[in-house]
């Protein structure tokens, strides 16, 4: 969490709303559609929900 915290920029939030399902290796990026905090709920703002590029030395720690 920690890794990817400092790789993506994202909030705590929407780093424990990220899913397996999300990640696209072949595109090496990451869809940010969803947070949770108290509950699951949609990202804070519009801007938020997008597809976030991954490092290719951050998506082969993923992987491993």
């Amino acid at each position: 969490m920690v890794l990817v915290a400092q790789c993506l920029g994202l909030r705590v939030s929407e780093i424990l709303g990220l899913q397996w399902g999300g990640f696209s290796f072949e595109n090496r990026s990451v869809l940010v559609q969803r947070s949770v905090g108290g509950r699951e709920d949609d990202v804070k703002t519009e801007y938020s929900k997008d597809d976030v590029p991954l490092d290719a030395r951050l998506a082969e720690a993923l992987l491993r």
